[in-house]
C-alpha cells in the first residue's frame, strides 16, 4: 500500500486529504482543513499552514504527496 497525501494550498483556509493506494483499491484514510484564527495577519496564516502541515505529515507518514497548483 502507497500513502498519498493531497494538499489543496489556500491563504484563508487549506485543505488535505491522505489516501491508502493498493493494486486495485484506493481508501481516503484522513481529510481536513486547516484554518488559521480569523483575520489573522498573512505571515501567522503561513506559521499557522507550516506548522500544522507538518503535525499531519508527522502523524500520516505520506509516500508521496501531491500539491494542487494555485
Amino acid at each position: 500500500m502507497m500513502k498519498i497525501l493531497g494538499i489543496d494550498p489556500g491563504t484563508v483556509t487549506m485543505g488535505y486529504g491522505l489516501i491508502e493506494a493498493g493494486e486495485d483499491k484506493i481508501t481516503l484514510v484522513d481529510c481536513g482543513a486547516l484554518t488559521p484564527p480569523i483575520r489573522s495577519p498573512i505571515g501567522e496564516r503561513l506559521s499557522y499552514f507550516y506548522n500544522e502541515l507538518l503535525e499531519v505529515i508527522s502523524r500520516c507518514q505520506p509516500d508521496a504527496v501531491a500539491i494542487e497548483q494555485p
